[in-house]
């Protein structure tokens, strides 16, 4: 049975001042409770300075400043339109404490569910804002939604005198995945063959997390690759290329709220100057968790560099990477990697020779077409509603709609898929790569809210690749 919550009595500041003030010049602490009706113990504490300020319990983790900043920051994203989430929160929160060391019980350095719900207490303003946030984030992408966050951008745009910006100051970064071993490809085999397999190695799934920052004028910034160790060995970096290229790493292999941070901070920014691109420019993103905290958001405010959130759920065809770019990019890497395999007689790329990889890749592509293109047929650059594919909304709703797969009484491999397949369809894509990322682990690193939904999909997912057969 769970312990009921008192409702703490509250005392007259002024009164509780004269009660200490008259212990200290002598007074007994049972005299001065008497004489004004307040607890013995709550003067004791005062008097001891067992707690300081206007407020009882432990004390907080943030200053009241830091605290006050973070509600700012919360409340300015809520009114431009990019929600903060509970995950964006606390990652603010663990950079924050990184940044400016202080002692603090936070397990792994990130704040728990207790410090969470203690914060949105603390600033009752919050609550209807946070409740505000999980419902935009929710919402139904319509036509009219994305007119309107393309009316506030061109006033965002108009007030901070942009109108006349180059493509060389709008860019657009985001992660993929890399496969060391990518599938596909058509192989040669004699005539009539029914079971053809190319031999792929013992890595088939692995890949390496890989940021691409591009502007519309096809400029490639530094590209990231995040690899799965706390310390990136040294024979990658010594064979990382000169330009262009750094390398970074986290307990998962994934990014990371630290890692985007410092990319901004250490990679994009000097390199921005190094190129004499002139400042603000203007940063499209997803809302991704890793990549909006308040610590990125006031450097980026200090430093010139302006980040617009894309409207939720539509990265499918409002992010330029993911329309124009990761496409092309898959397929010249996996034609790069062939070309590696048969040269070096290997079964797939190396950890090592990755990045080098992928700079012949790079070369390969068309980057200044691709860019423009991508930018275009967003939207983003020129900026321009009416050059958005609508259609992608009616597109991506008919499927969630429309693609139910029956369940087959005498079927279990249509049974398991089927029911598979109905759940990813109503699942955020974001959501869907972490799920997926998290199988790969087999260790579940998303939010606490999700866990359940995560365990549910993990068993049809399992059940369903164990009867997949790859025929290449």
């Amino acid at each position: 049975m769970s312990a009921v919550r008192q409702k703490r009595v509250l005392y007259s500041k002024d009164v509780m001042e004269r009660a200490v003030q008259e212990v200290k010049r002598g007074m007994p602490i049972n005299a001065a409770s008497i004489k004004y009706n307040l607890p013995r113990s709550t003067i004791h504490s005062k008097y001891n300075n067992i707690y300081c300020g206007d407020k009882p319990g432990a004390k907080t983790k943030l200053t009241t400043d830091e605290e006050a900043t973070l509600v700012g920051w919360i409340l300015y994203m809520c009114d431009v339109g990019y929600p903060v989430t509970k995950d964006h929160l606390i990652n603010s929160v663990a950079l924050l404490v990184k940044h400016k060391p202080r002692p603090h019980n936070f397990k792994g350095g990130r704040p728990g569910i207790k410090w969470y719900n203690g914060f949105l207490d603390r600033h009752g303003e919050l609550s209807k804002r946070v409740s505000e946030n999980l419902t935009l984030s929710r919402a139904q992408v319509t036509e009219t939604s994305i007119r309107n966050w393309f009316t506030e951008v061109d006033s965002f745009i108009i007030k901070n005198n942009l109108t006349n910006i180059s493509g060389s100051r709008v860019f657009n970064t985001d992660e993929t995945a890399l496969n060391f071993n990518p599938d596909g490809g058509p192989v040669l085999a004699r005539k009539g063959s029914k079971n053809v397999y190319k031999v792929v190695g013992n890595n088939e799934k692995a890949n390496l997390t890989t940021l691409v920052t591009a502007n519309a004028a096809g400029q490639l910034a530094p590209t990231m690759i995040v690899y799965k160790y706390k310390r990136v060995p040294m024979e990658i970096y010594q064979k990382l290329p000169e330009d262009n290229f750094c390398v970074a790493g986290s307990d998962t292999g994934w990014m990371t709220a630290e890692l985007f941070y410092e990319y901004i901070a250490n990679i994009f920014l000097p390199w921005l100057k190094e190129k004499k691109i002139e400042l603000p420019v203007i940063m499209y993103l997803d809302r991704h968790v890793s990549h909006l905290t308040e610590p990125l958001s006031k450097f980026c405010n200090a430093n010139l560099i302006y980040l617009i959130g894309l409207p939720p759920n539509t990265t499918h065809f409002m992010q330029p990477m993911d329309v124009s770019m990761f496409g092309p990019l898959k397929a010249h890497w996996r034609k790069q990697v062939n070309i590696y395999r048969m040269a070096k007689t290997k079964l797939s790329v190396e950890k090592e020779d990755f990045a080098q990889e992928l700079e012949k890749t790079f070369k390969t592509m068309d980057l200044v077409q691709i860019s423009a293109n991508g930018f275009r047929a967003c939207g983003l650059y020129p900026l321009d509603a009416n050059a958005v594919n609508y259609t992608e909304i009616l597109t991506n709703k008919k499927k969630k709609e429309d693609t139910y797969v029956p369940i087959s009484e005498t079927s279990t491999d249509s049974q398991w898929a089927g029911t598979l397949k109905n759940i990813e369809n109503f699942l955020e894509p974001e959501k869907l790569d972490i799920f997926k990322k998290s199988a790969a682990l087999d260790k579940y690193v998303g939010s606490l809210e999700d866990t359940s939904l995560y365990y549910m999909w993990k068993n049809f997912y399992k059940a369903t690749n164990s009867l997949k057969i790859h025929i290449l």
